[in-house]
């Protein structure tokens, strides 16, 4: 559980309690009332635990609308019903006139509090910022576990919001997510995610959006453009998969650009390279220092000099034999047809 969710989920139970408190010296003696619930834990043992209880040792809630709470290393289950297992369901997807709907008057307080609890680290981007508090209220919040997009989302909104999960639904409309960073994704077509990237499937081709800032190993999936900077969020990259290099796999026009540095504008964490298809041109490595090992087997068209700027380079595989390199270099021919240059330390 991340620090916001923990500083959320304490704030919460802590109101909670002094709202049975207050209840009690008003008069209503909630507190004496308070009602307990049927607790499943692991290893099979029950306990009857008190809403109170429930709430502090709160740790969300199943798909199956069960209420979970941890106690040291053992996660317990409490059957919250039917009203909580559809409520559940709504808020967990990405239906905005669904979760605007969503009526919780036959939830009792405390299956009220503990939904509050497990979505409010759950914000809902539709021209505005929204978190669900017993219904969707507008909030200056822009910082939570996950936002959802919905709708025309402006730039200046994308850069302002810090989130581990991005959710991408089917009305959202993106600019470009340079500058942007997100550990995950979940994504409705025509945005798909897949192994650590955002795309967006469109009537030109695959669209290359964004990749997790958290990713050390990359294996990129097939598109056919990408968006500028598409690469800068992921910082701790150390290898790298890719179907080409540059903005687009039959580059064309001046806005041709088939450099790797296109996708982000230092290559100082990335080691290793690997890719599939394109052409390499002059200098297409020319932000990448730091590389060790590329592997470029295959390729039909690669520049004698495409590789000239990687100075960390220690071993190619490349289909041409006359490249130009920085530094002292073994040559092998390949049973592949391509040769393997190895640096001479």
């Amino acid at each position: 559980m991340s620090a916001v969710k923990k500083a959320i989920f304490t704030l919460f139970a802590a109101g909670y309690a002094l709202l049975l408190c207050a209840g009690f010296l008003c008069g209503f003696s909630p507190a004496a009332e308070e009602s307990r619930y049927r607790c499943v834990w692991e290893n099979g043992s029950v306990t009857m635990e008190s809403e109170g209880t429930a709430v502090r040792l709160f740790a969300g809630i199943s798909e199956e609308g069960e209420a979970l709470v941890r106690r040291g290393d053992e996660v317990g289950r409490i059957a919250l019903g039917e009203e909580a297992v559809h409520a559940v369901s709504v808020l967990g997807g990405t239906d905005l006139a669904a979760i605007a709907a969503l009526g919780t008057e036959a939830l009792s307080l405390f299956g009220r509090a503990l939904l509050n609890l497990a979505f409010a680290g759950r914000l809902f981007y539709a021209d505005g910022f929204f978190v669900w508090q017993n219904g969707l209220m507008p909030t200056e919040n822009f910082e939570a576990e996950e936002i959802v997009l919905f709708g025309e989302v402006p730039a200046s909104a994308l850069r302002r919001m810090k989130a581990h999960m991005l959710t991408v639904t089917p009305t959202a409309q993106l600019g470009a997510l340079a500058g942007c960073s997100f550990a995950s994704f979940r994504a409705e077509a025509p945005y798909t995610a897949e192994g650590d990237a955002l795309y967006l499937r469109t009537a030109g081709g695959v669209r290359l959006l964004t990749a997790s800032s958290e990713a050390e190993e990359l294996i990129l999936g097939e598109y056919d453009y990408a968006d500028r900077g598409a690469l800068l969020a992921s910082e701790k990259l150390s290898s790298l998969e890719l179907p080409f290099v540059g903005n687009a796999l039959d580059p064309s026009g001046t806005s041709a650009d088939g450099t790797l540095a296109y996708l982000f504008s230092d290559g100082g964490s990335l080691k290793k390279i690997k890719v599939r298809g394109g052409a390499l041109v002059s200098h297409a490595f020319y932000a990448c220092p730091s590389v060790e090992e590329i592997d470029a087997c295959g390729l039909s068209s690669v520049a004698a000099d495409a590789f000239v700027d990687c100075k960390g380079l220690t071993l190619l595989h490349s289909p041409r034999g006359d490249i130009l390199l920085n530094g002292n270099y073994a040559r092998e021919e390949l049973p592949c047809g391509c040769f393997l240059y190895r640096k001479i330390s």
